[in-house]
């Protein structure tokens, strides 16, 4: 094989992709339309979902009586109610408390307390071989990898899927 026959692989490959290029314009455009049809239909049935859904929070939030148990049911389809929320972790001064942990709550403080130490991978890349094997580490998979890439577009990440998806009722049937 020679480089001209690659060459023209590449070609074939590219026309292919030029046809899906073409194919996910068509699909674009087609969304674009029916989207501009659809516009104002979109934009009332937008604001009737959020009048709902600021409805059904007020009348959650007027008769908290109706959640206490179970605090959360699922009517409709909807999962309403209440549920407990994690709360957020706030440290004023991490290297004070670390301290007051060591002394206050010492059965708990290697629980509390990470101490992390670990190599750093980015500074290691930058070592040779002969460093890295003095220290016990090696580098895998260093081989070269054919590479055949074209990035994608997010219509034609959509449209990748879409075959996908139709691939799959395919087989179904």
């Amino acid at each position: 094989m020679t480089l001209e026959e690659i060459a023209r692989l590449c070609r074939r490959y590219r026309d292919a992709l030029d046809e899906k290029d073409a194919l996910i314009q068509e699909v674009e455009t087609a969304q674009r339309r029916i989207a501009r049809q659809k516009l104002r239909s979109m934009v009332t049935l937008a604001d009737r979902i959020s009048a709902a859904e600021t409805a059904l929070r007020a009348a959650v939030e007027i008769h908290p009586e109706l959640f206490k148990r179970p605090k959360t049911q699922t009517l409709e389809g909807i999962k309403v109610g209440y549920r407990k929320m994690p709360g957020k972790i706030e440290i004023a001064d991490e290297g004070r408390s670390i301290v007051l942990a060591r002394k206050k709550l010492p059965d708990k403080a290697d629980l509390l307390i990470n101490v992390v130490e670990a190599l750093d991978k980015n500074a290691l890349r930058n070592l040779g071989v002969r460093e890295l094997a003095k220290i016990g580490v090696t580098l895998g998979e260093d081989t070269d990898a054919i590479v055949v890439g074209v990035p994608k577009s997010p219509a034609g990440k959509t449209l990748d899927a879409l075959i996908a998806e139709g691939r799959k009722d395919e087989e179904a049937e």
